[in-house]
């Protein structure tokens, strides 16, 4: 698995001792969210080194239909005096490709609700210690909340076995940082209106003017999931004009 040089408050993290999401989950699971999603047709990249940052984001794009190969993400993203890729580089990556990047809310029913919805998650851990830490890209393809069982694409295995227990342990490190990379038109289950907005005008400074269509659908489903929302509706008619 690619160690991972994230940001630097990230590296000063202490124990990040948190609730265990996972237990609440599986004894009161939100209404609506079913027992188990496998998303088995969730492309993978291999990383055998320190590349786990360009693997994830080709991932999660080829997911959302816009497939770029990992070298030429790798020129884009990784950063070779920090040996890895730092989280603003991930989302820029996305948008860069007319795909919407949006954090998810530091959650593990957030991250659940996606898988749910058929889109895989990237996430970030820390595989080793707060005092140490060895940071790592990884996308969640699956879990079964009755078993406590996750899945993820994670270095050079596909679809590897994890416990719910152990994902929170390595994914709590990181302040649960999670983001989604979504098709034309797709929003996240749980979208927090300033947060989306700031993401959709991120994706406008960062797409290619041949893209516009993508974007405009982006801000159109903005502006159906908030109709009063006054930047959504001009984000939306901005985009079509272009």
């Amino acid at each position: 698995m690619g160690a991972l040089a994230a940001a630097g408050a990230l590296a000063a993290l202490g124990g990040c001792a948190s609730p265990p999401m996972g237990s609440a989950l599986r004894r009161a699971p939100p209404a609506g969210l079913p027992p188990a999603a496998w998303l088995d047709a969730t492309p993978f990249f291999p990383d055998h080194g320190t590349l786990c940052g360009p693997a994830v984001l080709a991932s999660l794009l080829a997911a959302a239909g816009r497939p770029v190969g990992v070298e030429t993400l790798t020129d884009q993203v990784y950063l070779p005096g920090r040996r890895g890729t730092l989280q603003a580089e991930m989302l820029a990556g996305a948008r860069r490709h007319a795909r919407l990047a949006v954090e998810l809310a530091p959650s593990l029913a957030a991250l659940l609700d996606e898988l749910a919805a058929g889109r895989p998650v990237g996430v970030l851990l820390n595989l080793a210690l707060p005092v140490w830490p060895r940071w790592h890209y990884a996308v969640l393809t699956g879990y079964e909340l009755p078993t406590g069982r996750l899945r993820l694409h994670s270095g050079t295995r596909a679809d590897e076995p994890w416990s719910l227990t152990a994902f929170e342990h390595t994914w709590a490190r990181s302040q649960h940082w999670a983001f989604a990379v979504l098709a034309p038109g797709a929003l996240p289950v749980q979208a927090d209106e300033h947060r989306l907005i700031e993401a959709l005008l991120a994706l406008d400074r960062a797409a290619s003017p041949a893209d516009a269509a993508d974007v405009a659908q982006a801000w159109a489903a903005a502006a159906r999931r908030w109709p009063g929302s006054l930047t959504a509706a001009v984000g939306e008619g901005n985009a079509w004009l272009a």
